[in-house]
């Protein structure tokens, strides 16, 4: 069992996160997601436990970037995690405010393109040199 409460910056500080798979470390992260130009939310296990973070960014009308930072404590209940961040996804695509949805995923977290995939996110193309360290990302979107 699981709750969706919207997203407070906090919550990242609750989370146990894998600081290389935080493109800008979580000091970093936490200054980017303070003030959050969109709708996000946390995933909370009915014990209090923070499984992930995440939200679609407005970007101009109709184009919204998606973001997702998931704990480590998250992998042991990843179909429940992907199973809410799908029907998150469907409700914020449900609403016509998005024709575009896209996502940026690091070249080789295959985790996280798995998810994408399963989020029904398609490949556009890889983004060369696009991180901060230079590093190669996946532009994936789904398109309404």
């Amino acid at each position: 069992m699981s709750k969706l409460v919207p997203f407070k910056i906090e919550h990242l500080k609750l989370m146990d996160i894998d600081n290389s798979r935080l493109v800008l470390g979580l000091d970093e992260t936490m200054k980017r997601y303070k003030k959050v130009n969109g709708t996000a939310y946390t995933l909370f296990r009915n014990d209090g436990v923070a499984l992930g973070c995440g939200g679609i960014e407005d970007m101009w009308t109709g184009v919204g970037e998606a973001w997702i930072i998931l704990s480590n404590e998250s992998m042991n209940s990843s179909l429940m995690v992907a199973r809410n961040i799908d029907k998150k996804l469907a409700e914020f695509a449900d609403t016509g405010k998005y024709h575009r949805i896209q996502v940026m995923v690091l070249r080789g977290f295959d985790a996280a393109i798995k998810l994408a995939r399963f989020l029904g996110f398609k490949h556009e193309g890889l983004l060369k040199q696009y991180g901060p360290e230079r590093e190669d990302y996946h532009m994936m979107s789904i398109l309404r």
